[in-house]
């Protein structure tokens, strides 16, 4: 109890500690239901940008082979029944493609049935896991919870060990991308190398009604 006595080589009293902040778990549950929900809007965003981009080469190739007919086909161009038919069969085949293929992807939600087959066949470590505890999850009432609770935990470890970034098939998506920059290289190149411009003709397609002239190898600006 006597006074306390400090030599210059004894350490200096500091601070209090530092604190150390643990960052909470994230629950089973929880951890699940975000890497499904990722995938699920992956599997959606692959599925509306393949499709999208499918109906937008669809039509550049349908204006290109147009525009060529235009031009080398048909004596004087396109007339004025077979434009608007042209347009009404590719309007037509739009709206059905857009309804058949782009709008369920707008509206409707990708399982999550679905989305934990997409994983499970990225990854076969899962082990069915997670495609078990989705299914076990819509009649949970049945079973019990302890059993349930290892299931969540099973599928909760083996799913950490997976990357959900790549479990979407993005190869069609990628094969259509390189297509598509085809078909625009190729357009590009018509477009250069025509003596006619295929643009003109695009333009009576999509506004046959318009008063527009046949595209020819000379263009007359000025007369004197």
């Amino acid at each position: 109890n006597g006074p306390l006595n400090m030599s210059p080589s004894d350490p200096k009293p500091t601070g209090a500690p530092p604190v150390t902040i643990q960052k909470k778990p994230v629950p089973c549950e929880q951890f699940i239901h975000e890497q499904v929900s990722r995938t699920r809007r992956t599997l959606k965003i692959v599925d509306l940008a393949t499709s999208l981009i499918v109906l937008v080469a669809g039509l550049l190739g349908l204006l290109l082979l147009v525009a060529m007919a235009d031009h080398w086909v048909v004596p004087g161009g396109l007339g004025m029944e077979i434009r608007f038919t042209v347009f009404f069969l590719a309007l037509a085949a739009s709206l059905w493609y857009g309804w058949k293929h782009l709008w369920p992807h707008l509206v409707y939600r990708v399982n999550p049935v679905y989305a934990a087959q997409t994983i499970e066949r990225s990854s076969p470590s899962l082990k069915n896991s997670l495609l078990n505890l989705l299914l076990f999850g819509q009649q949970r009432e049945t079973i019990p919870e302890a059993v349930y609770h290892t299931l969540e935990h099973q599928a909760a470890e083996r799913l950490k060990r997976v990357t959900v970034e790549n479990a979407v098939d993005r190869s069609r998506l990628i094969h259509i991308g390189y297509l598509f920059a085809a078909l625009v290289v190729l357009i590009a190149l018509y477009k250069i190398l025509s003596p006619k411009d295929p643009f003109v003709s695009a333009r009576r397609i999509v506004m046959p009604w318009a008063e527009i002239a046949a595209p020819s190898r000379v263009s007359i600006e000025n007369v004197d």
